[in-house]
């Protein structure tokens, strides 16, 4: 974990000098380069703990927000609400929240299972996904004006980076984490028997419940700064459990920082590998993640 930590330390100091050259060097690194490093550490460790404790509850190694729905849910009705002019604090969030639970909400109801049958679960999140993000690009034809906005929501992007935006994901990460870390033992069980589980003390449905909502909040809070960025949740978990075995209280934190340094070396690479040009991290994430779950799922299918 010590290793892991100090890679962190080392990919953090590095991304700051990463990316144009603009103003003074201090203002570039305090407040532009700092926000965005910081974001993306934040953003890849809330989706890996997220798709982590999803993978655990459903007993499916194929889960992750991204493909359940949970981000596109929250990116549909983040951008809805940049379209109602009456302004609140906190809107983009809450909004978004409100999105994830109720594509989750809808995929729990399609797949019209109370033990979640994993690939009714799978399918029913990845057509809902699809529906949001279909609803998303039919906008991008009927509001012209807001093009950039939608694909930013579409694709993902850290550019919108900020210490105001790194505070908010900051809070709902950290009280998240802790929440996890807390319910260590109890994530354990839940990937026993449910007669076991109830024989340990631990009652599956409530567990279920509350790893569902903190869960989406990590979600639909990364969703609502960043726009949707895939596969961080799905990969990073599994190597975790490679490194660390199913200790939850050993690879939830394993996950987080693995998940930070993922997101960090992607947005790296989507600032660097065209001069001039940055490519949406959630691009290049997809293009890690979609052949790592096409090899999850075709290893599945041989056992």
């Amino acid at each position: 974990m010590r290793k892991f930590s100090l890679l962190l330390v080392v990919f953090l100091m590095i991304s700051l000098f990463i990316g144009p050259a603009g103003f003074s060097s201090r203002d570039i690194i305090l407040n532009i380069r700092l926000p965005r490093v910081l974001m993306a550490v934040l953003v890849g460790a809330s989706l890996s703990i997220s798709g982590l404790s999803l993978q655990t509850i459903f007993k499916n190694a194929l889960l992750e927000p991204y493909l359940l729905g949970i981000s596109s849910g929250g990116a549909l009705f983040v951008f809805l609400s940049s379209l109602i002019s009456l302004y609140f604090p906190f809107k983009a969030p809450i909004f978004s929240i409100f999105g994830s639970l109720f594509a989750i909400s809808l995929v729990l109801g399609v797949s019209r299972s109370r033990e979640y049958n994993p690939y009714a679960l799978l399918l029913s999140g990845i057509a809902i996904s699809l529906l949001f993000s279909g609803i998303l690009a039919f906008l991008i034809y009927i509001l012209p004006a807001e093009r950039i906005q939608i694909f930013f929501y579409l694709f993902g992007s850290l550019s919108k980076s900020s210490w105001e935006t790194v505070i908010v994901v900051s809070v709902i990460f950290f009280i998240s984490f802790i929440y996890f870390v807390l319910r260590s033992r109890e994530l354990d069980i839940i990937l026993l028997e449910k007669e076991e589980a109830y024989s340990l003390g631990v009652i599956p449905e409530r567990i279920n419940l509350e790893v569902i909502m903190f869960s989406s909040l990590l979600a639909s809070i990364c969703v609502a700064f960043t726009g949707i960025i895939g596969f961080v949740g799905l990969m990073i978990p599994h190597i975790s459990r490679i490194l660390k075995g199913e200790k939850h209280r050993e690879i939830v934190p394993l996950s987080g920082v693995l998940g930070g340094m993922l997101l960090l070396i992607c947005d790296d690479i989507s600032r660097g590998v065209l001069d001039g040009v940055e490519i949406p991290v959630g691009i290049i994430t997809s293009l890690l993640g979609v052949p790592f779950f096409l090899y999850l799922l075709l290893k599945r299918q041989r056992i």
